[in-house]
């Protein structure tokens, strides 16, 4: 018999009880009881003689039920406690992660020495700002100073900010994108989710401002930060403009606790447009600056730079291996040339008439022509056979039904063309490829027969004739002194899927295996590709889509088959093997068709920019010439179509390309020369002293498995000893843990096998470590 308050223990209950009513009825003693650890209740008959498998847990009160054990594991919680919360100790990293040292102390030499994070990250592109930000985001939700946290970045990046973070920080983000908000209903998927990823494009829109707005979060990271831009004109009366992402980044970073912009070209040599992206972080401090100097890195505590010669391994040597860049100019045939002159006419006279028709969606379908043609003679074959039969259709059809294909084009959104990821603008290109702006039957019937003729023109040289550009590529690849024949691997990208399969067909005659990514692969599919790429052949080809999310460091060479219209996308691609882990020097090779219109611009641009490149001694340039044509000729695509359009002018439209870019060529080398004399050195020696002493004074990582196998079997969960020992297996979590704990549901396997020794680690074995589940469901289990 039990008296009411007296704390017991036995197998009739999964916890410790303490006794509410305990009285005898005839056989039986009804026994009710409130658990100690769950508050739950509990209600059961005992017989009588069963009564004597409780323990009173208070039965003499001189004595005392702690062991040594129970304090040593408690001094041992309280210990790895710190340890995940507080500890320098993952700046050592991981298996998946060694932290750089100029990673380690942008963290936390400078993020975590502030109670409030508000900070511009402007490190050299490469420099792996998405793991900083991944640190950054560990550490903060260690500390218990974040739970919930946005992460905008460019269309282009999306899945690998995603992968990068789930891959080497076990930080799972969810990307929120219109499909989401479909999935969602009218519920919110912004309040919904705490980890969110988002393109900043889609962000900016006033609908999905006002779902971020209501989310409210308390860290906000922005990748290419220097997009959120504002430019003040006049200088007596000064007014302000503000883009639509600035407009963002002043409704949502102001009321997060903690941002982070991340930006590889923060001031562009303009500062006023650099003190507005400064107030973003702090509006008081940067509202009225009129010098420069207190905007200067050194004197500005707010910001955080390093150039890419600066940055080293611990040991000394550069963290970046050079980078050669070479244009490889052809001439196309007579044949090939007048097939490019009679295309290029027939773009430009319906894109005129597009223009006038006031139709955007043919006029993008005329230049969407245009590249197809840089592309391969197969592209721009394919994408003529393709709009000959649609309009032939259209031809067919009732004017009813050619009115609601043409209403059916308006529905399509070209305004957020360039803001999409490449898998999305390809989907784009193909609903638009066939756009048509006037459904007169005259005009369609005149259409019809000019492509036929160019479809003729074009078969007539597949049939006879073997591609200049081919050629090229063939030699380069196979030729006496070819990539090939010296045993590299070769990165091969094109915009164009033809062209792709084009390639693959013809290369396949040369080799037994090709690796290739499109942007209609899954995660999983471009996985094997990239390891097929890795350990059974030498080449890969991938298209911009494809080219998202995949990191090539093994590879040292490639081959831009064409050349986008845009030189983020050229350095984004070049991104894909010129990172950190490059072994080996990178070299790239563009192939421009000399005697082209846009291959006249675009060898010119290029030219420009290895010359900028020399003399900078950096890499950004293709990022920052982006920036400078945007400002100026609104996008290089734009710059391109001024160039097929205007046949009389196109020596003027390179002049104007290069005087702009010497200019901004000037202002950014007299830029580089200030920073350099400004930039503090970082100190190797003490950074490698200070990972030493961590090293030494590390926890041994059997002190988690030794504290989660304590905490578990006092709960009763059954742990079994493998390899004497060495290796534990759970085979299951017990149905009061998941009953008493719901919010522990996510580590509910069918079973776990884990071990503290790095020896018995294997792909079946983890090693126990504070990020695995195991382990922070024992210390939860400690407090609950």
């Amino acid at each position: 018999m039990f008296n009411i308050g007296e704390i017991v223990h036995g197998p009739h209950f999964p916890e410790s009880v303490e006794i509410k009513r305990c009285e005898l009825f005839g056989e039986f003693y009804i026994i009710e009881a409130i658990g100690r650890e769950t508050n739950q209740f509990y209600e059961l008959m005992l017989e009588k003689e069963k009564l004597t498998e409780l323990k009173s847990l208070k039965e003499n009160k001189n004595e005392s039920n702690i062991q040594a054990i129970d304090i040593q594991r408690y001094l041992q919680y309280l210990m790895l406690h710190n340890e995940v919360k507080y500890s320098r100790t993952r700046a050592l990293g991981n298996k998946k992660l060694l932290p750089l040292p100029h990673q380690i102390e942008a963290v936390y030499g400078r993020m975590l020495q502030v109670p409030q994070i508000r900070f511009l990250l402007a490190d050299d592109p490469g420099a792996g700002k998405t793991i900083m930000s991944g640190m950054l985001i560990k550490e903060l939700k260690a500390r218990y100073s974040v739970e919930r946290i946005l992460i905008l970045v460019p269309p282009l990046v999306v899945r690998q900010w995603q992968e990068e973070l789930l891959e080497k920080f076990n930080e799972h983000f969810h990307i929120i994108n219109r499909n989401v908000l479909k999935e969602y209903g009218g519920k919110n998927p912004f309040v919904a989710n705490d980890l969110c990823l988002a393109s900043m494009y889609w962000a900016a829109r006033e609908d999905i401002k006002l779902l971020i707005q209501e989310a409210e979060f308390d860290l906000i990271i922005v990748d290419e930060a220097h997009k959120m831009a504002a430019y003040t004109h006049g200088t007596i009366k000064k007014r302000t403009s503000r883009t639509k992402l600035y407009q963002l980044g002043e409704s949502i970073l102001r009321k997060a606790s903690h941002c982070l912009l991340l930006t590889a070209t923060p001031h562009k040599g303009d500062m006023e447009n650099f003190r507005h992206l400064m107030k973003l972080i702090d509006e008081d401090i940067f509202s009225n600056i009129s010098g420069n100097e207190s905007l200067r890195e050194k004197t500005n505590p707010f910001m955080i730079r390093r150039l890419k010669e600066s940055m080293k391994n611990f040991d000394g040597t550069p963290l970046f291996p050079k980078r050669t860049t070479k244009t490889i100019k052809y001439t196309l045939t007579d044949e090939e040339l007048a097939l490019y002159d009679a295309v290029t006419q027939y773009v430009r006279e319906h894109f005129n008439r597009a223009i006038s028709n006031g139709s955007n969606s043919t006029a993008f379908a005329m230049m969407l022509l245009q590249r197809r043609l840089s592309s391969s003679l197969e592209a721009i074959h394919l994408s003529l056979k393709r709009r000959y039969k649609r309009l032939v259709q259209l031809y067919k059809q009732t004017e009813q039904e050619r009115q609601k294909y043409i209403k059916k084009l308006g529905h399509i959104e070209l305004e957020n063309y360039l803001e999409e990821a490449s898998e999305q603008q390809e989907l784009i290109e193909k609903q638009l490829e066939q756009a048509v702006d006037s459904i007169d039957t005259t005009e369609l019937k005149k259409e019809i027969m000019v492509l036929k003729k160019l479809i003729e023109q074009a078969e007539n040289l597949k049939l006879y004739a073997v591609e200049k550009k081919y050629q090229e590529l063939e030699k380069t690849l196979f030729g006496t002194n070819g990539l090939l024949q010296q045993n590299e691997k070769i990165l091969i990208f094109t915009e164009s899927t033809d062209t792709l399969n084009y390639l693959e067909r013809k290369l396949l005659e040369h080799v037994p295996k090709i690796a290739k990514i499109v942007g209609s692969f899954s995660m999983d599919e471009r996985r094997r590709q990239v390891e097929l790429f890795r350990n059974e052949c030498q080449i890969m080809l991938a298209t911009d889509a494809g080219g998202e999310s995949i990191n090539l460091q093994f590879c040292n060479q490639m081959i831009n088959y064409d050349i986008p219209w845009n030189p983020n996308k050229l350095e984004q691609r070049m991104g894909r093997i010129h990172r950190i882990g490059q072994k080996n020097e990178v070299f790239v090779f563009n192939l421009v068709a000399q005697n082209t219109r846009e291959g006249s611009v675009m060898i010119r641009l290029l030219e420009k920019m290895e010359q900028m490149k020399e003399d900078l001694g950096s890499d950004l340039v293709y990022d920052f010439i982006g920036e400078v044509l945007e400002d100026k000729f609104d996008s290089l695509a734009d710059l391109m179509q001024e160039a097929i359009l205007n046949r009389e002018r196109l020596d003027d439209v390179i002049a104007n390309m290069e005087k702009t870019l010497s200019e901004e060529h000037q202002k950014l080398l007299k830029l580089m020369q200030e920073e350099r004399m400004v930039e503090d050195p970082l100190d190797l020696s003490i950074l490698k002293r200070e990972q030493n002493n961590l090293t030494v004074k590390r926890i041994p990582i059997r002190a988690y498995t030794d504290l989660a196998t304590y905490i578990l079997e006092k709960k009763k969960v059954r742990v079994y000893d493998t390899n004497d020992g060495k290796v534990k297996r759970i085979e299951r979590l017990p149905k009061f843990i998941r009953d008493s704990l719901p919010e522990l549901a996510r580590y509910q396997v069918e079973s776990y096998r884990f071990t503290g020794m790095r020896e018995y680690e294997s792909e079946e074995v983890a090693l126990l470590n504070s990020d695995h589940p195991i382990f922070k469901l024992s210390m939860d289990l400690i407090v609950n």
